[in-house]
């Protein structure tokens, strides 16, 4: 036999192993994969940062995205966001990508139009609106040390131009087809954080904690609203709602009206009449700090006048749609409630219980209720095809399109043809049962997994995505998750947790009053339940050692991790709380965002009178007694350290292993490569030392596992 042949069978037998026990890429239109750059080095956290995602805006954008792609007004082309982290640079490369519709299925190529890049916390090319001539695009954008501005950029010409040159960083935007007319929020203007102190002192009214504690005693900031004629300085728009980052605005297509999402400061009275209960709730936290932040309403604004009226009076619980009528004299509004200022009766009644399609006269402010043939047709012309990102569990993104008329699929573009070098280990379902409740695990095996040896575990929180590609385990959160490296370093990764059957079982736990008086407090518990169910049955099935399990909480999961190391009779051995609520008393006072939600998790009560016997039992912060394992602490942002605080300084008085990372700028989400690379590697090297007795030899490391070697010996010396 030649040389060459059992390098053939070499070949194959490769592949043959890739298939069975590794990932196998599918390749994109016009590339090529060879065996050779398969499998060639372990996923470390620098890959999870580099991993190029779809930008997708978030929910509350005033420009939502149809699919993946922003199809033009004709249909003829469309547009794709590529968010791509730098790390050597510490910055968000964006790539604003052009397709063209005729193309996909014949010859699939994308024309990168422009790309920027941000070195905040905000995307670089975000907020995209494609304009009526089907050439045009706004946005806002920036580049690194610049302010989020206005842009629009021609696709035809490649012009960018500026629209808004604004102090402070521009967060929302609309503006009219000539782009003549623009209406945007700004950030307020910086505002000194120490001022002279008045001869009466400062009145601390509804002000942060965090705010006060570091000189800044100013009311919570608003974002200042401003409207512009092309070519002209911007007019701020006084009124008393207030208006937020992600407050919805719509201009009229002759720019004279906008209408504005914003929040209102003191509910009308007569609110109370509606039959929704989750209005009745929130009036319930009236006079409470937050209370603003708790209902909206929308506001008609005139533009060249800048009088501000209520639109309809009536509170908003979820976005509605809005669309101008051409000839900008009506506004129509989808799944609206009515004002109840009637004097029928029966009338009146049906206000109370439903919502409306209506159609609002701007110069009389009458109303009218509009069927399916009156409501306006969308503006732009979907061409019958879908683009979508196709992937599961073991496929990363490939962006597609489809034709479901005809049945044809295209490949567009492999988002990260990188990982065909790296050693991925497989992804599968698990599935669980909880308190008679079928639920959906992800197991991250190591890369080199095998049968019969029994692994560490770290258990990661807040969901699981079973038809999704993950690096960090979660939609790449990568504030508080890292799955993929640290299968790399042989510990199995569990994300928990997904409702088998979404329908039926979401609303059967809530109502559950075996596991909680509430359904928050029904939920907290059950999450405790399926961590410990998933370390029972995974232990059955010979795949860990259930004395090597770490655990790791963000954001609101920081609350049900907190429960379950304070009330589950399963001992982990490492954890990590980052960034979130514990449901702990500290917290319930310095951070209240909302407080009732305290309540509800810690069983329906306040911590005062007889609330406080409930919460000395239910709550993790009086519990912190029975923690057992080492805890690490990441906090983000000031609220975020404050958040923590109370199980820092518990823990540390006890003398028990306590660890406190703070990252001062980090958004919850964290953004910026270097912090994601901070929390994500602490993550790792956290559990690799304390779960496989491992160390990072790296020269910068030296304090970090001098600290932890210290709370080694303080854990080894605890009864």
């Amino acid at each position: 036999m030649s040389a060459k042949f059992w390098h053939r069978i070499a070949e194959s037998l490769l592949v043959l192993a890739m298939l069975i026990g590794q990932v196998y890429y599918p390749v994109a239109h016009g590339q090529s994969q060879s065996v050779s750059s398969i499998a060639k080095r372990e996923v470390t956290v620098s890959d999870i940062i580099g991993m190029t995602r779809l930008a997708i805006p978030e929910p509350a954008s005033s420009h939502p995205l149809e699919g993946s792609a922003y199809f033009s007004p004709d249909g003829k082309k469309f547009v794709v966001v590529l968010e791509r982290p730098r790390l050597e640079t510490n910055t968000n490369e964006f790539s604003l990508l052009l397709f063209h519709t005729n193309d996909v299925f014949s010859s699939p190529t994308s024309e990168t139009l422009l790309t920027m890049s941000s070195s905040s916390n905000r995307a670089a090319i975000r907020e995209l609106k494609w304009l009526s001539d089907s050439e045009t695009i706004a946005f806002l954008g920036e580049n690194p040390g610049e302010t989020s501005q206005v842009y629009v950029f021609n696709t035809r010409t490649k012009n960018l131009e500026k629209l808004t040159n604004h102090v402070s960083t521009v967060t929302g935007y609309d503006l009219t087809a000539d782009t003549q007319d623009i209406i945007f929020l700004a950030e307020p203007k910086n505002v000194p954080a120490v001022e002279r102190v008045p001869l009466q002192g400062k009145a601390i009214v509804s002000q942060y904690l965090v705010d006060i504690l570091a000189g800044n005693n100013a009311e919570p900031l608003e974002e200042d609203l401003f409207v512009q004629k092309r070519g002209e300085p911007p007019v701020p728009i006084p009124r008393e709602d207030a208006v937020r980052e992600s407050s919805l605005l719509v201009l009229s297509p002759d720019g004279k009206f906008a209408v504005v999402e914003a929040y209102v400061h003191d509910p009308p009275k007569l609110w109370e009449g509606y039959q929704d209960p989750s209005i009745h709730k929130r009036l319930a936290l009236k006079g409470q700090k937050d209370q603003a932040l708790v209902f909206k309403r929308y506001l008609l604004v005139n533009t060249r006048d800048r009088s501000v009226v209520p639109l309809l009076n009536t509170p908003v619980l979820t976005r509605n749609l809005i669309i101008w009528a051409p000839d900008s004299r009506q506004v129509f509004v989808h799944g609206t409630y009515l004002p109840l200022t009637v004097d029928d009766a029966d009338e009146r009644q049906q206000r109370e219980k439903r919502k409306y399609d209506v159609a609002i006269v701007v110069a009389s402010g009458e109303y009218l209720e509009v069927d399916k043939k009156t409501w306006p047709r969308p503006r732009t012309e979907f061409p019958g095809i879908e683009v979508t990102l196709k992937q599961d569990l073991n496929t990363p993104p490939i962006l597609c399109a489809s034709e479901p008329s005809s049945g044809r699929t295209a490949q567009l573009l492999d988002l990260n043809p990188q990982f065909r070098e790296l050693r991925l280990g497989m992804v599968r379902v698990v599935e669980l049962r909880v308190a008679g409740v079928q639920v959906l695990v992800g197991l991250y095996l190591p890369p080199d997994f095998a049968q019969g040896r029994r692994y560490p575990l770290v258990v990661q929180t807040h969901g699981f995505a079973p038809d999704e590609f993950s690096m960090d385990g979660r939609s790449e959160w990568s504030s508080g998750f890292a799955a993929r490296a640290l299968a790399a370093k042989g510990i199995i990764v569990l994300q928990a947790w997904n409702f088998k059957n979404k329908a039926n079982d979401h609303d059967r736990v809530a109502a559950d009053r075996k596991l909680g008086k509430t359904p928050q407090q029904s939920y907290k518990r059950f999450n405790a339940l399926s961590y410990v169910a998933a370390v029972d049955q995974l232990d059955k099935e010979g795949l860990i050692d259930r004395n090597h399990v770490g655990i790791i909480g963000f954001s609101r999961t920081v609350c049900f991790v907190a429960y379950a190391l304070t009330h589950s009779s399963f001992q982990f051995a490492a954890a990590t709380l980052v960034d979130g609520i514990d449901c702990g008393y500290f917290t319930h006072i310095a951070v209240p965002t909302f407080p009732s939600d305290a309540d509800d998790l810690n069983g329906g009560v306040e911590p005062f009178g007889d609330g406080l016997a409930e919460w000395l039992k239910e709550s993790p912060s009086f519990n912190l007694d029975k923690v057992r394992p080492p805890v690490q602490l990441i906090g983000l942002r000031p609220d975020g350290v404050l958040a923590l605080w109370e199980w820092f300084a518990a823990l540390t008085l006890q003398g028990k292993p306590v660890d406190f990372i703070e990252i001062p700028d980090a958004k919850h989400q964290i953004v910026k490569p270097w912090e994601r690379r901070i929390a994500q590697q602490a993550l790792v090297d956290w559990f690799r030392f304390w779960l496989q007795g491992q160390e990072d030899p790296a020269p910068e490391k030296r304090d970090q596992y001098g600290r932890w070697r210290k709370l080694e010996r303080t854990q080894g010396a605890q009864p």
